[in-house]
């Protein structure tokens, strides 16, 4: 449940960058794979995107984006 929480509070329009920075740091969240309706996060980098379904593949945290990967 911590973790289902934390996920919705990363996907919050009202979370803070130091929020998500968080829930990035205590899961090591690496990337993430998002609908088609949802904004990928200034800190993810879009690496793939499927033309049939929409969905987004953003990584987190590498080099493009200036963290440790």
């Amino acid at each position: 449940q911590r973790r289902a929480a934390a996920v919705h509070a990363y996907h919050s329009p009202g979370t803070p960058p130091a929020g998500r920075s968080a829930v990035v740091r205590r899961y090591r969240v690496r990337w993430l794979l998002l609908p088609r309706w949802r904004e990928v996060p200034r800190e993810a980098v879009v690496v793939a995107w499927s033309r049939r379904t929409g969905e987004v593949l953003a990584r987190i945290g590498g080099p493009a984006t200036g963290g440790r990967g």
